[in-house]
């Protein structure tokens, strides 16, 4: 049976996605370690219009609280920016 978790505050429940990796000339991988993609799973009422589920958030590596959430490995992140104490350093949108 699974849950829903509504977050409280300014939390959010995102699940991780695998960072890409790109090869060079050398076909040297170069994978991105400083920062993760996740995503979002569950959002708080407080920012439900920031935040959407589906939504991918850019978000340092190893940030957050690592918990199991409807049989899923998720990571429960602040909302805010780095700058404001949170977690999250962007949305990533569709190009167009």
């Amino acid at each position: 049976m699974s849950k829903t978790i509504l977050p409280i505050g300014e939390n959010l429940i995102v699940l991780p996605i695998e960072n890409e990796t790109t090869a060079n000339n050398s076909e040297i991988i170069i994978v991105n370690k400083q920062l993760a993609y996740g995503e979002v799973q569950a959002v708080s009422d407080e920012y439900k219009d920031v935040y959407k589920v589906g939504d991918i958030v850019i978000y340092a590596a190893g940030a957050g609280i690592s918990q199991q959430y409807n049989k899923k490995s998720c990571v429960w992140l602040n909302a805010l920016s780095p700058s404001k104490g949170g977690h999250i350093f962007g949305i990533e949108l569709d190009k167009i």
